[in-house]
């Protein structure tokens, strides 16, 4: 650190100039005052609590170098050591958190009580303790002085240094908002394009929804056309259902009624058997007869007259005996005839009977295929009213899409116009920063 002014120019400015030997004379003085000022500057500030306490806990080093800077001001060399010596001391007060003003404080202490220690040891000297005074306070004055010149110069470099930083600050900070305003501008540019674009998004999104409420009207039209045809299918495969049900039903009580006709038909064969065996026998009853007619007549034509009775008798029997036997002829033909009708109806039932047999399943397989069918168009109608409840809801959703494409056009629209005032905003916040820096420049 330098003084603000020259060296000389302050010894010629407080009348130090070439009066080392007489300055050095005051050391004596000045070396029994030192402890006694750092007391007194201690009682003094006691009773400001802030103060004190920071002069206190830096007591050791800062009144050290203050008593070391004071006996090396009364050597009168004012050499480097001395201005090291004061910079050192300045450091020191600025990390102990105190100021300039306690050093002059301190000073001012040691005068004073260098004024009183004078006016005691010459009390017939007057006017020599007068200019012993004056010479002591012109050096604490002159000390105070090149402190406070130390002082500004620092502060100027301070000021100069952060001059530079806030230049550069203002520099960087102006190429940042220049920055900011140009992409203000892009943006407030490209908000209306974007802006542009999106009308004519939704202008054609407004002409696509227009089609698509059309399309899920229309759809919803055809599924309400289809609910309504299902349903008829529905009743209607109901109907088929009930039928066959109805049908196989009939075709069981009918298999079962053949089955019975099957066996009536199988005893009535097994009774023409037995009418088969009876005329077998009555046969065999008539050739009896016929053997005993023959016999009869043998016997009649023996007797002579009076077997004549025997005679007509036995005509009669053997006459009997053909016609019977005429008669079991024509009954086992039509016994046979019989037979085989019997036969052929029973071969004819079991074979209706076996094609019923068949048909039962095939109508048990129809009931439960229009049974499925049925449950399906049971389930196909269900998603079909849900597709209609879908399609009415698409169409109040796309009613909805168009008032919020309508709202969307109205955002586009405040988008633009906000665009042009984003722009008219940045202009001005460009002329604003750009006068803002001006008078902080000038400032």
């Amino acid at each position: 650190m330098t003084p603000i002014i020259s060296l000389s120019d302050r010894l010629a400015l407080y009348d130090l100039d070439g009066r080392g030997d007489e300055i050095r004379t005051l050391r004596p003085l000045i070396h029994d005052l030192l402890p006694r000022a750092v007391d007194k500057f201690f009682e003094l500030h006691a009773p400001v609590p802030g103060l004190a306490g920071i002069v206190q806990k830096h007591s050791s080093d800062l009144f050290d170098i203050a008593q070391v800077h004071i006996k090396l001001l009364f050597e009168g060399s004012f050499d480097d050591s001395y201005f090291q010596s004061a910079s050192r001391l300045a450091k020191a007060h600025e990390q102990a958190g105190t100021s300039l003003r306690s050093h002059m404080f301190f000073c001012h202490i040691i005068s004073w009580l260098l004024c009183d220690s004078i006016a005691n040891a010459r009390p017939w000297q007057k006017r020599r303790a007068v200019e012993q005074y004056r010479l002591v306070t012109r050096c604490l004055a002159f000390d105070t002085a090149t402190m406070s010149s130390l002082e500004a110069a620092d502060l100027m470099k301070l000021a100069s240094a952060r001059r530079d930083a806030i230049e550069k600050a203002i520099g960087q900070i102006g190429s940042s908002i220049d920055h900011v305003l140009k992409s203000l501008g892009e943006a407030a540019n490209t908000f209306k394009s974007t802006s542009s674009d999106l009308n004519g998004v939704i202008e054609a999104t407004q002409h696509r929804g227009t089609h698509a409420v059309r399309a899920a009207l229309s759809s919803s039209e055809s599924v309400a056309q289809t609910a309504t045809e299902l349903t008829s299918l529905m009743s209607a495969s109901h109907q088929i259902s009930h039928r066959a049900e109805d049908s196989r039903q009939r075709l069981t009580a009918a298999l079962g009624a053949l089955n019975k006709s099957e066996t009536t038909i199988a005893d009535l064969s097994g009774t023409a058997e037995k009418i088969g065996a009876l005329v077998e026998m009555v046969n065999g009853i008539a050739s009896q007869t016929n053997l005993l007619a023959l016999n009869a007549t043998i016997e009649a034509a023996r007797a002579g007259r009076a077997g004549g009775g025997f005679v007509v008798v036995a005509a009669e029997v053997k006459k009997l005996a053909a016609e019977t036997e005429r008669a079991t002829e024509q009954i086992s033909h039509w016994v046979s005839v019989t037979q085989d009708q019997t036969r052929q109806a029973a071969e004819a039932l079991a074979h209706a009977a076996g094609q019923m047999a068949t048909i039962v399943p095939a109508t048990q397989a129809i009931s439960e295929a229009v049974t499925q069918q049925e449950q399906a168009t049971q389930t196909i109608l269900q998603h079909v009213d849900f597709s209609q409840t879908q399609s009415e809801q698409s169409v109040a959703d796309i009613n909805g899409l168009e008032d919020a494409i309508n709202a969307l056009s109205q955002c586009a629209n405040s988008l633009i116009a906000a665009s042009g005032q984003l722009s008219s905003k940045a202009a001005d916040l460009s002329g604003r920063v750009s006068s803002f820096f001006d008078e902080v420049r000038s400032a």
